[in-house]
């Protein structure tokens, strides 16, 4: 993941990271796609009333194995 190299910053090492994670919106299509088709994250859990301000309130977890 070059943005994710690029952020840890020079010199950084992330060697005890396995997986990485984002959460986004049950319905928001084009997030999951994103991380999916263009990054290889897998789809897992659904949290449901995850977040408290925007409607739906409900997360799906997506996640990458780096080893």
């Amino acid at each position: 993941m070059d943005a994710f190299e690029e952020e840890s910053g020079e010199g950084k090492t992330y060697e005890d990271v396995d997986e990485i994670y984002v959460h986004t919106q049950t319905n928001n299509n084009d997030a999951v796609l994103f991380y999916v088709k263009g990054f290889e994250f897998e789809k897992g859990a659904i949290v449901e009333n995850y977040y408290k301000r925007i409607e739906p309130p409900n997360a799906v977890i997506l996640s990458k194995k780096l080893r």
